[in-house]
């Protein structure tokens, strides 16, 4: 079983989404290149997270994307 991003709680983000997610920020943080930086913090900013039971703390989650889009500034 994979570590989870964060906690997870009665109600919250899809763990899914948010780890499909970070995941693909983590590799280009890694590895990319300004265009892929740039395409990857769009679709962050963009994205819309969906309600899941069992998922993870919306604020920890917006904390984390906060630094994330400071990170592929």
């Amino acid at each position: 079983m994979a570590k989870k991003l964060f906690p997870v709680v009665l109600r919250g983000y899809d763990t899914d989404q948010i780890d499909e997610l970070f995941t693909r920020i983590d590799e280009v943080l890694a590895n990319g290149d300004a265009d892929a930086r740039a395409a990857v913090r769009e679709e962050l900013k963009s994205t819309v997270f969906t309600f899941a039971a069992r998922g993870y703390p919306p604020t920890d989650v917006a904390m984390a994307v906060d630094q994330r889009l400071s990170a592929l500034s």
